[in-house]
């Protein structure tokens, strides 16, 4: 059994057209909402042993503020540029390389490679709160999804099931 949790990046800003779309930063929001989701990871026990974030700017501010919210828990961030603006098959080839002694990974991305990742890993199984996932997958959105092999080159479609679902507003906090 493995354990898959995904972090939608907060907000984004749009203020400056001068930006590439992968050097836009977070807004004001999202700088907000990305600590409250790190403490909520904390208070429900998400302790991932691996981080695969983005590169982009606002993947990495992300990690960065929610990650400080672990306390003095500080699991090791991988930068893979593969997963910047990825389909879910690539997310998926990515995860396949993940070391087997690692039983829990955080991945911290955009969509909607993310969402088409969770819809993929679940086949689309989304009940009671979860079915929300299906129409949309908010910013900083987290989604932990326990998955039913035995080792990361098994992850394929249809191998998960959502365990929690949380996103700032879900926590009154927008």
């Amino acid at each position: 059994m493995r354990m898959l949790s995904i972090l939608r990046h907060a907000k984004s800003s749009w203020s400056d057209a001068a930006h590439a779309d992968f050097e836009r930063p977070l807004a004001p929001r999202g700088r907000d909402a990305a600590p409250v989701m790190g403490r909520h990871m904390r208070a429900i026990g998400i302790a991932p042993e691996l981080v695969i974030c983005s590169p982009a700017v606002r993947t990495r501010e992300t990690a960065r503020l929610a990650l400080e919210e672990l306390g003095d828990y500080r699991p090791p961030v991988t930068y893979d540029g593969t997963i910047y603006e990825a389909t879910a098959e690539v997310l998926m080839a990515a995860l396949r390389t993940v070391p087997n002694d690692v039983g829990h990974v955080l991945l911290i991305g955009h969509n909607p490679g993310l969402q088409s990742l969770i819809l993929a890993l679940t086949d689309g199984r989304l009940e009671g709160p979860h079915a929300a996932i299906a129409d949309k997958l908010p910013t900083a959105a987290l989604v932990v999804i326990e998955l039913a092999i035995e080792d990361w080159t098994r992850i394929g479609h249809g191998c998960g099931t959502v365990r929690h679902f949380a996103t700032p507003r879900l926590l009154q906090v927008d």
